[in-house]
């Protein structure tokens, strides 16, 4: 009946009520690196010694290319610091180039950013895009939280990637406006171009993001710098249709016409 077919079995009640880590165990016993991976997910100690003890290594990536560590950074659990304990490499990546202290930075795990950066992650590590983990953590709402502890560990705000973008523009694109003032008052520079010559206050405006904008000026970022094919902060603003970020550069003085080799 229904109602019968509703009851779960004796079977099925283990898996219910039954430690996570004997479930796991249970389930991918004999395949060593799935349990690893699952205990890593869960962060299952019991699981995780188990995985290792039927022959798991600390160090082989998953099928798809993930060490396990760089996994461990991304779920942001104890994990991190057992597979470091048991002996694996700090310094390994997935096939995009991140290392785990730049996956931890993106998925805003601060703990972990303190773990890693403890045990010897390298703070100024790129990626295959050139990017460092404080670019990473530049953009995240939590950016005011991973930014001091990356920069107490040496990271350069001042560093790019292979675009030319740095920190800053990350995060005034985001419209972190806190991550915005402590680069600023570390410095970095106000005034750095990426590779196609925008400033962070370029990519402000390309978005509409008035108090980021404010901020970068208060800063002294010039309003009237042109950059690559005679674009300008105006000119981004007007040729995006943000009116908003358009309006507070002409009240500040701008000339929207000016648009001519370097700076006024």
């Amino acid at each position: 009946s229904q109602i019968l077919a509703a009851v779960p079995s004796a079977k099925q009640k283990r898996w219910i009520s039954d430690d996570p880590g004997e479930i796991l165990i249970e389930r991918y016993g004999a395949e060593p690196r799935q349990l690893l991976f699952h205990a890593i997910r869960i962060g299952n100690r019991r699981a995780f010694d188990a995985a290792l003890a039927a022959g798991a290594m600390v160090d082989q990536p998953f099928d798809d290319g993930t060490p396990p560590l760089v996994a461990a950074a991304h779920y942001g659990n104890s994990s991190v610091e057992w597979l470091l304990d048991a002996g694996g490499e700090m310094d390994v990546s997935n096939q995009d180039g991140d290392h785990p202290l730049h996956v931890a930075c993106r998925h805003a795990h601060e703990a972990t950013v303190r773990t890693l950066l403890a045990r010897g992650a390298d703070p100024n590590s790129r990626d295959n895009r050139g990017s460092t983990p404080l670019m990473q953590a530049a953009s995240q709402s939590t950016a005011a939280t991973l930014i001091p502890v990356l920069l107490r560990h040496g990271a350069d705000p001042n560093a790019k990637n292979h675009d030319g973008e740095n920190a800053l523009m990350a995060a005034a694109f985001a419209g972190r406006e806190e991550a915005v003032e402590l680069l600023v008052n570390v410095g970095a520079e106000v005034e750095s171009t990426d590779n196609r010559g925008w400033t962070p206050l370029a990519h402000a405006a390309a978005r509409n993001l008035v108090a980021i904008m404010q901020c970068l000026m208060k800063h002294g970022a010039n309003m009237n710098r042109t950059f690559a094919n005679d674009e300008s902060p105006s000119s981004v603003a007007a040729s995006r249709h943000q009116p908003e970020a358009l309006d507070l550069l002409l009240r500040l003085g701008t000339d929207p016409h000016h648009r001519v080799r370097g700076v006024s």
